[in-house]
């Protein structure tokens, strides 16, 4: 899970479309790269051959937080980060979707020229809450399949990945600084 948050200065809405936008380019990022990743893989391991069922779920909410810096890093606080946490367990039967609060959809306006699922959701702890669901496949762009990596291709991709590998092992690549890690 990742969790990311946009700040809605001056023109909320603006900010609200441009966030309908580049989930939108998530969903189709995410598909062109399983994709590719799937035509180029030789790897055997459960992992690489489970690509294709990797989903992809998106749950936008909008509301005022509290920041706090903790060192480096930033702590968001308030009702809407519990609303939003609360809104990633929910009954949508489907694996890959984009779910919006009703507060965020009412700012954005929707996703133009595209049907959203009217659903509610019951919480023990913040009542029940009106969301909409796009299902990825009812109208968004997907990307065109990518031809499969050719036979040489692959070879290719796993010698140099072995001779990287061999490298690494022996001392003459050496490894690279993670000083971003501190």
């Amino acid at each position: 899970a990742v969790f990311l948050y946009a700040h809605a200065e001056s023109d909320p809405a603006a900010m609200a479309r441009d966030v309908l936008r580049q989930a939108n380019t998530l969903f189709v990022s995410f598909a062109a790269k399983t994709q590719a990743l799937q035509n180029c893989t030789t790897c055997p391991c459960e992992a690489c051959q489970g690509i294709d069922d990797l989903k992809l779920k998106v749950v936008v909410h909008y509301g005022e937080v509290a920041v706090k810096r903790i060192r480096q890093w930033e702590e968001l606080a308030g009702e809407p980060v519990i609303v939003v946490h609360r809104l990633m367990k929910n009954s949508v039967p489907a694996k890959e979707y984009l779910l919006l609060s009703d507060t965020f959809w009412r700012l954005a306006g929707g996703m133009a020229g595209r049907e959203a699922e009217e659903r509610r959701e019951a919480y023990d702890d913040i009542g029940v809450q009106q969301v909409w669901v796009y299902y990825l496949g009812d109208g968004a762009p997907v990307p065109a399949p990518l031809p499969p990596a050719s036979a040489w291709r692959r070879w290719w991709q796993v010698v140099k990945l072995e001779s990287y590998a061999w490298r690494r092992r022996i001392g003459l690549t050496p490894a690279p600084p993670m000083g971003h890690l501190e």
